[in-house]
């Protein structure tokens, strides 16, 4: 249990630090939100892989407990952007779909899905590569991304293997809990605490 606990701690600062991210762990309380906030719990099984500040944008990388940031199978990358880009979610994942589609021959991109939640611009899409060349590996990764009025926050999950059909509705169904609120007012409400 000490284990688990330290890794809660370790999760909470890194949030704390980049003053955007909430991660749901270990019973956290949601009383502790202000400003405008990304809604995202690490997945069962995944441990901090790698962080970074840059240029105004937060990356925290999770991989699976057993591998590392430099030898993984599967990844969760969240990001959040705060240098105020006028790109909507879905320029963003168009951008990201035709780099993939010239960098990975054979390279596939499922039509992006756009809507609305919590009062945010969403969109999501699906992208194949059968074989990144750099690992000889096949990447299937998944996308999300949200416009707030802060920032633009995208989480994606990453396969280096063929996912199975439930693996791809798993997926799916996290990345569809990811949202974004805002504890300055009622527009964008954030989760309340049982």
């Amino acid at each position: 249990m000490a284990a688990k606990s330290k890794t809660g701690r370790r999760v909470i600062e890194i949030a704390a630090l980049a003053l955007t991210i909430a991660t749901l762990y270990c019973g956290e309380s949601w009383a502790q939100l202000k400003d405008e906030t990304l809604v995202a719990t690490i997945p069962t099984g995944f441990k901090i892989g790698s962080q970074s500040n840059h240029d105004r944008t937060t990356t925290l990388q999770w991989v699976k407990e057993s591998e590392t940031a430099q030898n993984w199978t599967e990844m969760v990358t969240v990001q959040v952007d705060r240098a105020k880009s006028a790109r909507s979610p879905h320029q963003l994942l168009e951008s990201t779909s035709k780099k993939w589609q010239s960098a990975c021959k054979g390279a596939v991109a499922n039509e992006i899905l756009d809507g609305q939640v919590n009062g945010y611009a969403v969109s999501m899409l699906l992208l194949r590569c059968p074989l990144v060349v750099a690992t000889g590996k096949p990447e299937i990764t998944m996308f999300r991304v949200i416009k707030g009025n802060d920032a633009l926050y995208s989480i994606q999950k990453t396969f280096r293997f063929e996912p199975s059909k439930e693996q791809l509705g798993q997926i799916m169904k996290y990345l569809s809990s990811v949202n974004v609120c805002d504890a300055r007012g009622t527009e964008h409400p954030c989760p309340k605490v049982d």
